[in-house]
């Protein structure tokens, strides 16, 4: 399903005639086919771009969790603005929760900035000795010195170019 909605952004932002800006990407707008092949949905406010201008200015729009804060705050709304929401509709499928948490405090909290609070931490709030070191060593990421406090692997992972999945 990533593979899909990239290769559709990928698309949309370079092999079209005008670079198409979607703003509007997350889970509810990707359709499955019968094949279980992704199609990106939901072309309301979409808005066309020329391929050199880089970013538009716009009225507000999206969803909020999903919103490029830059263009929340600057009105500008460009490719990398559907790059972040796509970034967020991954980190959904990674992480398995949605864009926005409620705290045991009833406070919204975007799923990026508790993804960024537990990188900073390096504490997995979920972390017990054995599932989390089993977890990560499953992956391949690093591995839990047992208190949930999680170690990277010194493995270097390659960039992919640009313009490649």
């Amino acid at each position: 399903m990533v593979l899909g909605v990239g290769s559709a952004l990928l698309y949309l932002h370079q092999d079209c005639q005008k670079c198409v800006v979607h703003r509007d990407i997350k889970p509810s707008n990707i359709m499955l086919d019968a094949s279980f092949n992704a199609k990106l949905g939901d072309f309301g406010l979409a808005r066309l771009i020329d391929h050199g201008r880089g970013s538009h200015t716009t009225v507000l729009a999206g969803t909020i969790g999903y919103m490029d804060p830059e263009c929340m705050v600057t009105g500008n709304t460009s490719i990398q603005s559907d790059v972040y929401s796509f970034g967020v509709v991954v980190l959904e499928i990674t992480c398995g929760r949605p864009a926005t948490i409620a705290d045991v405090k009833g406070t919204t909290i975007h799923l990026v900035h508790w993804v960024w609070e537990f990188l900073q931490s390096r504490k997995d709030p979920r972390c017990s000795r054995c599932t989390a070191q089993w977890r990560l060593q499953r992956r391949g990421d690093g591995a839990c010195d047992g208190d949930g406090t999680l170690v990277r692997s010194p493995r270097p992972h390659p960039e992919a170019p640009s313009g490649r999945l």
